[in-house]
């Protein structure tokens, strides 16, 4: 009986609340936002120390609520995820080669999607092995290849052709290979992992 009565109260001041904080004036609003601020930058590690221990502690009930939610909102998300790519297509290009570089057990992983731009421009658009111009339609070869223990790095990669990458396959590159030492583009942030 009290952890209903407890629920319909934190129900109602919720909805108070949330009543309250449209009839907020934008100077209300932005005191708000700043005392928030000013709140966080001093609490900054009690917070991410709470934030860790949370996720922690409701790993399932987070994992159950993510994987309902998607089930919930699937045709809604596929169709977000749809027009991100569209809009962006070297940004999922490039996270679609890192996620299978992640897959087969890459040392390095951080070639991003600026430097392989640089790299198809310090080639001029060109395959490495055979010349031939192919603008923004080269694939990236790694000189050593992930199966064998390769990086995907800038240090690694280079352009090549669909053709010319798929009669290398797994083997060494049959002429001398220089890949782009230094690059503009910074390399990817390494995510922490929990």
């Amino acid at each position: 009986m009290a952890r209903k009565n407890r629920e319909a109260d934190r129900a109602y001041k919720n909805a108070w609340a949330n009543a309250k904080r449209l009839q907020w004036t934008e100077e209300e609003r932005a005191k708000q936002n700043a005392r928030k601020r000013a709140w966080y930058v001093a609490q900054r590690e009690h917070a991410l120390a709470y934030a860790r221990e949370y996720g922690e502690t409701h790993k399932a009930e987070r994992a159950a609520y993510q994987q309902a939610y998607g089930l919930i909102h699937r045709a809604e998300l596929t169709a977000k995820s749809r027009a991100r790519r569209h809009a962006h297509p070297e940004l999922s290009a490039a996270w679609t080669k890192s996620y299978s570089a992640r897959k087969k057990g890459a040392p390095i992983n951080d070639l991003t999607a600026a430097q392989w731009r640089e790299i198809q421009s310090a080639q001029d658009h060109r395959c490495y092995y055979c010349g031939k111009r192919f603008k923004w339609h080269l694939t990236q070869d790694h000189v050593q290849p992930l199966s064998q223990g390769g990086s995907h790095t800038l240090h690694n990669v280079i352009g090549a052709c669909r053709s010319c990458n798929s009669k290398k396959h797994t083997s060494a590159p049959h002429i001398p290979v220089q890949p782009l030492l230094l690059t503009i583009a910074p390399a990817a942030k390494k995510r922490r992992r929990a």
